[in-house]
């Protein structure tokens, strides 16, 4: 289980930072920005093999569940894009 800042949001905000920099703004003078959107992450194999039980209102807030194994779990999202040149990546999420 992970909880942490969207990994695609974060390198959204440093292309603006460099986009800002390259355009010859003073890095000194660019504000800190704090992450505004957040992911949970559940690996349903991992907590099966600790021998973890995660609560289904858990399950259902999560944004990603990855179950392996039982695929009538979960149906397939194309929103998770690793690298949009070469592939997609398929997670999953509770139906």
């Amino acid at each position: 289980m992970s909880y942490g800042p969207h990994p695609v949001e974060r390198w959204r905000r440093a292309a603006f930072y460099v986009d800002k920099l390259l355009k010859g703004a003073n890095a000194a003078e660019l504000p800190v920005e704090q992450p505004s959107t957040f992911e949970l992450v559940i690996n349903l194999k991992v907590a099966k093999s600790l021998g973890l039980t995660i609560p289904q209102l858990l399950l259902l807030q999560a944004d990603q569940v990855i179950a392996v194994g039982r695929p009538e779990l979960v149906r397939p999202m194309v929103t998770d894009v690793l690298d949009e040149r070469s592939h997609l990546t398929m997670t999953g999420r509770i139906a």
